[in-house]
């Protein structure tokens, strides 16, 4: 979504064609979180992409919580330093999913302007938003006959004008801003895979869902829950610190063996995330056996996220949800490891997905 005009969309679907590459603004990927910043830079050779600047900025508790910025002050001088130390300019950054919302809706074949207006029209009956407050932006899912099925994602206007005005405050200019799950598929759905996809990004405190089908995010979720949930779980049953559990929960996971006793304690504590995975899958094929598509069902989960590598969390998740589950790889799309590995390890680079994806887009 750009920055522009904020009450308009700014996408190359609506104006009919695509940047030309020398107007095309190098930017730095912003994925911002309650928890951290991530910032990472995506250098183009000849037909791969090395790491630029990069960095994991903690958050301090309390700044950010749920995707709203709590303390302004604190915020801004956490993007002023990070603008000094990395000398960043131009970004693409993305707002946090707990702000997003999405829907799929079937439309008759109308021209680009008509599209437009018609989902500005209808949006209040999909988002608790009138046209006034939100800002969207779509993407065309297929034409079939004399009906186009469309991807809307919307944000509110004032939350997008909080965060453009934070990135002012600290002499940044921000030429995109993106919902999370957007770039995150664009970072590990591989250009040329056609299948039906459900993305697992498992942070500290929440998990995002998306579901991404055609090269586009069609569904979005964020589901209370994450990685400290089972560091909690641990803690309780053993009476020990948050960190202690933290390195029992990173050594045992959900490896059975000698280890009964965590496996019982994690396994516990996953029942949750399992549940709410399952619900988005049935929603899903619900959702695909109402409109009559056939070929669309999920034929993958994908795991990223700083939790997605517990030992056995992938073959706990594989065994519920009945479909081949992968940790992603977040390089899938800047080039081949035959000729650059990137300089960051594999668990920290999951981490780093949106602004990946956002370092990786060619929007302006």
């Amino acid at each position: 979504m750009s920055n522009g005009d904020l009450s308009n969309r700014y996408s190359k679907s609506v104006h009919g064609f695509p940047t030309p590459k020398f107007l095309c603004t190098p930017a730095v990927g912003v994925n911002i979180s309650d928890h951290s910043i991530k910032i990472l830079e995506l250098i183009p050779k000849k037909d791969y992409m090395i790491l630029g600047r990069h960095e994991n900025i903690k958050v301090p508790d309390g700044i950010i919580s749920s995707g709203i910025v709590k303390n302004e002050e604190d915020f801004v001088n956490i993007l002023r330093k990070a603008k000094k130390d990395l000398d960043l300019h131009f970004i693409r950054a993305s707002v946090p999913e707990e702000n997003a919302y999405s829907f799929n809706i079937t439309l008759p074949n109308l021209s680009e302007k008509e599209l437009y207006d018609t989902i500005k029209f209808q949006l209040s009956e999909h988002v608790p938003l009138t046209q006034e407050e939100a800002i969207f932006d779509y993407d065309i899912v297929g034409i079939c006959g004399e009906n186009t099925d469309i991807s809307v994602s919307v944000l509110p206007k004032k939350v997008v004008n909080q965060y453009v005005n934070f990135f002012k405050q600290a002499e940044l200019i921000p030429i995109a801003l993106e919902i999370e799950a957007q770039a995150m598929a664009r970072s590990v759905v591989k250009n040329d895979d056609k299948e039906t996809t459900m993305i697992v990004d498992i942070g500290r405190t929440r998990t995002g869902v998306s579901i991404v089908s055609g090269h586009v995010v069609q569904y979005t979720a964020t589901l209370d829950m994450g990685g400290d949930s089972f560091i909690s779980a641990i803690q309780k049953a053993k009476d020990i610190t948050f960190e202690e559990a933290d390195i029992l929960k990173q050594k045992h996971g959900f490896i059975k063996g000698e280890n009964s006793e965590f496996y019982e304690i994690l396994v516990n504590s996953l029942a949750a995330l399992k549940d709410e995975l399952l619900r988005r899958f049935d929603y899903w094929t619900t959702h695909i056996s109402k409109n009559k598509t056939e070929g669309k069902e999920i034929q993958k989960v994908v795991l990223v996220g700083g939790n997605a590598t517990m030992p056995g969390l992938r073959e706990q998740l594989e065994s519920a949800l009945s479909v081949p589950v992968k940790i992603g790889n977040v390089w899938v799309n800047t080039g081949s490891f035959d000729k650059y590995i990137p300089e960051i390890d594999f668990n920290h680079s999951l981490g780093f997905a949106s602004a990946i994806g956002l370092a990786l887009s060619k929007e302006t």
